[in-house]
């Protein structure tokens, strides 16, 4: 095959041999397979400045003003809004149950006679 020509699984073979080295190493690591963890080490001074130069780049602090944990998707955060409001009309529906009935009168108790009228609710 020519220097400058390459086929189109060349990329795909590569990028898939590295995943499966990535994750048999890591799964290395976290199993402790070889006591890895314990003689695997960043030096001290290397983490410090590390934590101090790229530490600054990555901070963000925590947002103040949530009332309530979002989602990390425009999905989960649509998702738990629905859920709130749902969970609103639901107490609201509660509190209406919860609340004594409505009086009822009767027109027959203002005019006393023999004839029975209709219950009116107020």
């Amino acid at each position: 095959m020519p220097y400058n020509q390459h086929s189109v699984g060349d990329d795909d073979d590569c990028s898939t041999t590295c995943w499966y080295v990535f994750q048999l190493s890591g799964m290395i690591y976290r199993n402790d397979v070889l006591h890895m963890q314990s003689w695997l080490r960043v030096p001290s001074p290397v983490s410090t400045l590390a934590g101090h130069s790229l530490g600054r780049l990555f901070y963000t602090p925590c947002p103040t003003d949530l009332q309530s944990p979002m989602g990390a998707t425009l999905e989960l955060q649509r998702l738990q809004h629905v859920e709130r409001l749902e969970q609103q009309m639901m107490w609201a529906q509660l509190a209406r149950q919860a609340q004594p009935p409505a009086a009822q009168v009767t027109v027959a108790a203002f005019y006393p006679s023999s004839q029975d009228f209709p219950v009116l609710l107020f």
